[in-house]
């Protein structure tokens, strides 16, 4: 009955009053934001905001289906909280999406998007139907704050990012649309934790389903990341993602991975599989893997 509660809870918060775009341009070449601006976007359903404190976050308006519950909620935010500093976002040349401290003589980042730097194109700031948060190059998605199916070999998962799935109910109660469906999600939190849980994002998080609470004492450093390798193996390491880092090279500074029985229960056989990729699973069980893009996957 406690978990037929919670999820009566995200029912009533999860669907907006008005009709939304599937996405819209926020925000088109080079430009800034500064400390107290705010972009609206989706019939003002969603916006992105730079708080006095530095921290860019994402916000998700939140209705009833009767129309009388409206407010606001976090939905992601860059983690950056310095109470003094001169911050603004800029949308760089080479596309990506940076905060900087231009506090004094000199000018440091603070948070990026960490792409490979291309200034040879036209890049916009996307808002989807859900607040999802997206970079698009020559209007393709290259970045996202919440990463949606496939989760492919060589894919990374960046500190503060989510990686979401969403699956059709097997039984639906009475009381519940019959149209909704669960959403699985897997945050890399600022403390550098890994949290799976039920909920579209930060917004409605729900019922932790799973995490190898890897706590901030045992994980003191500035930045970490998620990557699952070419043998179906998934990792966190300390410090900033490497691109020019192949996917057969080890990479350095460890503090977690799958373990060895997880990626034997994924092989057919004695045939490793020829790809992989993480599926969420609704019994706690946080990783799946799947060959060849077999996948019953749906959108969001």
């Amino acid at each position: 009955m406690k978990f037929l509660t919670t999820f009566c809870l995200l029912a009533l918060t999860s669907f907006p009053a008005v009709v939304m775009a599937a996405e819209e341009v926020i925000w088109s070449g080079p430009g800034r934001l500064e400390r107290g601006d705010t972009i609206e976007a989706q019939n003002g359903n969603c916006r992105l905001r730079m708080n006095g404190d530095g921290n860019v976050v994402v916000q998700r308006r939140l209705r009833a289906l009767d129309d009388k519950f409206d407010r606001w909620a976090v939905s992601w935010d860059t983690g950056i909280m310095k109470r003094e500093g001169s911050f603004v976002m800029e949308l760089a040349l080479d596309g990506n999406l940076e905060v900087y401290d231009e506090e004094g003589m000199d000018v440091s980042v603070v948070w990026t998007t960490n792409m490979v730097p291309d200034a040879n194109a036209q890049y916009d700031i996307v808002m989807d139907s859900v607040c999802r948060l997206k970079i698009q190059k020559d209007g393709v998605d290259v970045w996202a704050n919440i990463l949606i199916p496939p989760f492919s070999a060589g894919q990374v998962l960046q500190k503060g990012e989510m990686f979401r799935m969403t699956r059709d109910m097997e039984k639906i109660p009475s009381m519940i649309p019959h149209d909704f469906k669960f959403h699985y999600t897997l945050v890399l939190q600022h403390d550098c934790n890994l949290v799976q849980f039920l909920g579209t994002d930060r917004a409605d998080r729900s019922k932790k389903v799973w995490s190898p609470n890897v706590s901030l004492k045992q994980v003191p450093f500035d930045d970490c990341y998620l990557y699952l390798d070419p043998k179906g193996r998934v990792a966190l390491y300390e410090g900033v993602f490497n691109h020019t880092t192949t996917q057969d090279e080890i990479r350095p500074n460890e503090y977690w991975s799958t373990p060895t029985d997880w990626i034997d229960a994924a092989v057919h056989g004695e045939e490793a599989l020829e790809s992989y990729e993480i599926v969420l699973q609704p019994n706690g069980t946080i990783f799946d893997w799947r060959c060849c893009n077999q996948l019953p996957l749906l959108a969001p």
